[in-house]
C-alpha cells in the first residue's frame, strides 16, 4: 500500500511537471555523472545567463525533487502536512511567472537500477534536447552493482538525445562515450570545461564563459567550499557528498594547499588536517575503497580524524591517526580543541549517516557563515539527530 501511494504521488507530480513544460517548451540540458553534476549545474546557469533566461533544479535530482523543481516547490520538513501541500500548490504551477524560461537545465542523479530510481523514470520526465555526461566512479556500486551497470545506466542520457540534439562528453572517461544519434562534442578537464562546452553551443564565447566563471561563480555548498576556522585556520568545506575518486582528489588538492591569509603563521608550518567520514553504499568494495584512502590520507595529511563505522574499521593504525569517533559531532567537539593556528582543516565524507557538515558549523570563525553550509533547515537538522545523543554548541 505504501509503495502504491509513493508511486502515485510521483506520477501526479510527473504530469503537472510535463504539463509546466510542454506550456513552457524550454531547451532542457540534462546533466549526468558520478560526480561534479552540481557544480556543472551551477557553473552551465551561470555562462548561459549572459544571454538567456535559465532556469535549474539545482540539486534536486531525484524522482521526486526533479520535478518539484519543474514546478517551482520545494519541500520543508517532508512531513505528511508538507507534502499534502506541494500536491495541491502542483497545478497551478503553470500560472505562476517564475515559469517562463528559454533553457531548462536539469542535474539528474540515479542511485538505483530499478524504475522508479533509474534514468528511465527521469527520462520520463524531461526529454533533454543537450545531454552532458561527466564521468563514470565507483560510487552507489552497493545499488548499482558494478561500475558497467553505472555507465549503461547514466549513459541512457546520451543513447536517448533526439537527432537533432548534442551530447557533451568526457574527452577522457571512455565509459562516457555512449552511441547515439545526437552530435557529439568532447571536453577536457572538470565539470567546468563542461560547462563553457555547453556555453559554446549557445554561441557564448570562451572569454565570456571565463569571464564569468571567474566574477560570478561559486560552488553550490559543500562542494570545496572556503570559510576561516576556528583558531585562525582555513577550512575546506566538501562535506556535501563522498566516494573514492573525488576524495583522493580532495586529498591531492589539500596536499598543494596554502591558506591565502596574511593573519596566518608561515606556510611551511600549517598542518593539513584531514576529516574523513565513511564512503558509503559502496557494498562489497567498501574495504579497497576505504584503505585507499586512508593510504593516501596518511600520504599527504599531517593529522587524519575519522568519522563512521567504515572509516574505523577499515582505516589501518597510523601515527596520523589522531582520533575516530562514530559521528560528526563528537569530531566536531574535538576539533575545537585539536585545530592550531595555520591550520587547514578538509572535511569531507558521505551525506548518507555522516554528515559531516555538523562539524564544519562547529569550527567556523564567523557562526553567520553556517548559513552557507550544506542541508540546512529543520528536516536536515532531524536528520543528523537521528545519529548521536549529543548536539552541537
Amino acid at each position: 500500500m505504501k509503495k502504491l501511494l509513493s508511486l502515485t504521488v510521483l506520477y501526479y507530480l510527473r504530469f503537472w511537471a510535463r504539463r509546466s513544460l510542454e506550456q513552457v517548451k524550454p531547451i532542457i540540458i540534462g546533466v549526468t555523472g558520478s560526480a561534479g553534476k552540481s557544480t556543472c549545474v551551477a557553473a552551465i546557469e551561470v555562462i548561459l545567463k549572459t544571454k538567456y533566461q535559465v532556469r535549474t533544479t539545482g540539486t534536486s535530482n531525484s524522482e521526486s525533487g526533479l520535478p518539484l523543481s519543474v514546478l517551482g516547490l520545494k519541500m520543508e520538513d517532508y512531513s505528511p502536512l508538507d507534502w499534502i501541500r506541494v500536491l495541491l500548490l502542483a497545478p497551478f504551477s503553470l500560472l505562476i511567472a517564475h515559469c517562463s524560461f528559454d533553457i531548462l537545465v536539469c542535474e539528474m542523479g540515479i542511485d538505483e537500477l530499478v524504475w522508479p530510481k533509474n534514468m528511465d523514470y527521469l527520462l520520463s520526465i524531461v526529454q533533454p534536447k543537450i545531454g552532458v555526461f561527466l564521468n563514470v566512479l565507483p560510487a552507489h556500486t552497493m545499488q548499482m552493482k558494478s561500475v558497467d551497470n553505472i555507465a549503461a545506466e547514466k549513459g541512457k542520457l546520451i543513447a536517448t538525445l533526439p537527432a537533432d540534439g548534442t551530447a557533451v562528453v568526457n574527452k577522457n572517461d571512455p565509459r562516457t562515450h555512449i552511441q547515439t544519434r545526437a552530435k557529439t562534442v568532447y571536453f577536457s578537464g572538470d565539470s567546468l570545461s563542461a560547462a563553457r562546452a555547453v556555453g559554446r553551443l549557445f554561441d557564448v564565447s570562451l572569454a565570456t564563459s571565463h569571464q564569468q566563471l571567474a566574477t560570478r561563480f561559486s560552488p553550490p555548498p559543500g562542494r570545496n567550499s572556503i570559510f576561516k576556522g576556528i583558531h585562525n585556520s582555513t577550512i575546506i568545506d566538501s562535506s556535501y557528498n563522498a566516494s573514492p575518486v573525488p576524495v583522493l582528489n580532495a586529498l591531492h588538492d589539500l596536499s598543494g594547499f596554502h591558506p591565502d591569509n596574511p593573519d596566518t603563521v608561515k606556510k611551511e608550518l600549517s598542518r593539513k588536517i584531514a576529516v574523513l567520514g565513511d564512503m558509503r553504499e559502496l557494498g562489497d568494495l567498501a574495504p579497497k575503497y576505504h584503505r585507499e584512502v586512508a593510504k593516501k590520507a596518511y600520504q599527504v595529511a599531517d593529522a587524519v580524524i575519522t568519522v563512521g563505522p567504515l572509516c574505523r574499521q577499515f582505516f589501518p593504525q597510523n601515527p596520523k591517526l589522531k582520533a575516530q569517533f562514530d559521528n560528526s559531532f563528537q569530531a566536531g567537539k574535538f576539533l575545537q580543541t585539536f585545530i592550531q593556528p595555520g591550520d587547514v582543516v578538509l572535511f569531507k565524507g558521505s551525506q548518507n549517516t555522516i554528515f559531516l557538515e555538523a562539524a564544519v558549523e562547529m569550527c567556523l570563525a564567523n557562526k553567520t557563515d553556517a548559513a552557507k553550509l550544506c542541508r540546512r533547515g529543520k528536516f536536515w537538522d532531524k536528520q543528523r539527530a537521528k545519529f548521536t545523543s549529543l548536539k552541537p554548541q
